[in-house]
């Protein structure tokens, strides 16, 4: 993905519009059929009124032609054939995916609906098609809902899933701003300042701010309870608030949101 530091509201939707053609792009690819007249849409897309911006045609081109080279893998492949790209190991990315996927999951039934996974992704600048067809690729049985074996096999699938914008640890690299914006949502939750949040407290913040059911505030507080103590920390907090895009999206926009 094409990421730099965004410092307007308007330059990030054109950051995240391209960053979906190319998202699309690896879907396509990864699917086995690209063909020029799907070139060609993508071609036109960007030089539509509703793409970004770009005054310097050549810079664009350099941009693409200098972009990280996405990774990815038919779906018929063994997982054990991944490419890892910026994750570790197969582990790794599937704690990654069950932490976006309880953050997506609004009524923690254990399923991401069209409609859930829509309303989080416009959040973040994407389009309505492109989230239906990024939720086709996922939800691999076709049952119409996606489950978190699935998201897991997605997140392997298509690699610039991870660090996608309102998904993975997109512009993760401004440590210092995104840190400060966990530390006030902490302040916030934790109402008897005793330095740690309880579920209780999870709880009664997220019920006011956001339309999450107490089934998902309970898997989100559990994806943010790393050490399993039973609270979370400020510590714990600022760890979710780098490495998913999603969660800063869901619950801590602030002063220095990105």
């Amino acid at each position: 993905f094409f990421i730099f530091y965004c410092s307007t509201k308007s330059t990030m939707m054109h950051v995240v519009r391209f960053s979906t053609v190319a998202l699309l792009s690896v879907i396509t690819k990864s699917s086995g059929f690209v063909s020029q007249s799907s070139i060609k849409t993508r071609q036109a897309y960007i030089t539509s009124e509703n793409a970004p911006n770009y005054q310097n045609h050549n810079s664009f081109q350099q941009e693409r032609r200098t972009s990280p080279k996405p990774l990815y893998q038919s779906s018929t492949e063994k997982t054990d054939q991944y490419e890892v790209g910026s994750f570790e190991d197969l582990g790794q990315i599937h704690k990654d995916a069950d932490a976006i996927f309880s953050i997506i999951d609004v009524d923690g039934d254990g399923a991401i609906t069209l409609s859930e996974l829509n309303t989080h992704m416009t959040k973040s600048g994407y389009a309505d098609n492109v989230v239906s067809k990024i939720f086709r690729k996922l939800d691999t049985n076709k049952d119409g809902v996606v489950s978190g074996a699935e998201f897991r096999d997605g997140m392997v699938t298509f690699a610039p899933l991870r660090s996608a914008p309102g998904l993975g640890n997109y512009n993760a690299e401004f440590v210092v701003e995104i840190h400060a914006d966990a530390d006030t949502l902490f302040r916030s939750i934790d109402e008897d300042g005793d330095g740690s949040i309880s579920l209780n407290e999870m709880r009664s913040h997220l019920s006011r701010v956001t339309g999450y059911s107490d089934r998902a505030i309970e898997n989100i507080f559990g994806m943010l309870d790393a050490d399993k103590d039973g609270t979370v920390s400020k510590e714990e907090v600022r760890d979710a608030f780098v490495r998913y895009s999603a969660f800063r999206q869901a619950v801590g926009e602030g002063p220095n949101f990105k």
